[in-house]
């Protein structure tokens, strides 16, 4: 089905069926995408409200603003909703999408994929058990994740690339495990690479491999998160200016790790470890101020090399436990 009209509300249909032919989409061979949709919206100020679209190439391609509210988006061959072309400004919102990418060599299929476009809102979805990641993105800024139960992708939960000034909060991300400690590819709750001031705030990140992963991140927020129960809940590589504070951090194998990684401040969170460490740093500089630090195993560990130390970790003032009260559903 191609919507190219403006302002129309389709509601209550079941889309299905459209085709599984692919394609490579890069001149390597190595990336195959689904020609065929089962609905693809270009016109303007659609609604896609209450339909079930299941077993179609690409569930819905989106290439203009549209609403995207209460559908279930399942078991498509590759992704469950694409985004390109205008469609920034799109919202999506209370849908079901979950087990997309039912063809292996479909291998960039997500729940959600959002390529190059700015300002997407992503609301109180399930979004759960697709093959690669849940939300992906690319170069698309002002992003807002927010109230979201994201869970078992094969990848990562959320997998944000060159994107800035986005907001996740609120959201329930669990149970994306591949990989093995520091054993690559691995999966992770949130991960963000080659971005800007980004907030990650009041969500319940649990049972990953990491909690949270960053590659090359700039001037970001990490506050009253509850990250618990991960491999690693907070890894940070080649990043700066990262303020990590008022977390809950609990049960973690590894509470914290930084790997050449400068200018970072971690306060007033509670890093409570009982498996391995809570602070493992390489080649980093941090600012470690008023935290509760809980640990029976090793407290911190920093490597250096030979003749040339410049890892510096700065421990003030242990503090007394905090009380949190990390609310996602309101």
């Amino acid at each position: 089905m191609i919507i190219s009209a403006d302002n129309v509300n389709l509601t209550g249909f079941t889309i299905t069926g459209s085709g599984k032919e692919w394609r490579y989409v890069n001149p390597e061979k190595t990336s195959l995408r689904y020609d065929y949709c089962g609905i693809i919206v270009s016109g303007k100020n659609n609604i896609i409200s209450y339909n079930i679209i299941i077993d179609n190439g690409v569930g819905l391609k989106v290439k203009n603003v549209c609403l995207i509210v209460n559908n279930l988006i399942a078991d498509n061959y590759d992704d469950g909703v694409c985004l390109s072309g205008d469609a920034h400004g799109t919202h999506i919102v209370n849908n079901i999408i979950t087990s997309n990418g039912i063809d292996e060599e479909a291998n960039q299929a997500d729940g959600i994929g959002v390529e190059n476009v700015p300002s997407i809102e992503i609301l109180n979805n399930t979004i759960s058990e697709n093959q690669v990641d849940g939300i992906w993105s690319d170069t698309s800024d002002g992003m807002k994740i927010i109230g979201n139960t994201i869970y078992g992708n094969k990848n990562d939960g959320i997998n944000l690339l060159e994107g800035s000034s986005c907001n996740i909060s609120k959201n329930k991300i669990y149970n994306h495990i591949t990989g093995g400690f520091f054993i690559q590819p691995f999966s992770s709750g949130i991960n963000l690479r080659r971005g800007r001031k980004n907030i990650i705030s009041h969500n319940y990140i649990y049972d990953n491999n990491f909690g949270i992963s960053y590659q090359v991140v700039m001037s970001d927020e990490i506050y009253q998160n509850s990250i618990t129960d991960n491999t690693c809940g907070i890894w940070i590589s080649t990043s700066t200016l990262i303020n990590i504070h008022d977390n809950d951090m609990r049960n973690n194998r590894l509470t914290i790790g930084l790997w050449c990684s400068n200018a970072l401040e971690v306060h007033k969170n509670n890093l409570i470890s009982s498996r391995t460490l809570v602070l493992f740093t390489w080649y980093s500089t941090s600012n470690f101020m008023n935290n509760y630090w809980g640990a029976p195993s090793p407290l911190f560990r920093t490597l250096r090399l030979p003749h040339r130390i410049i890892t510096k970790t700065v421990l003030l003032r242990p503090a007394s436990f905090y009380e949190f009260i990390i609310d996602v559903d309101n």
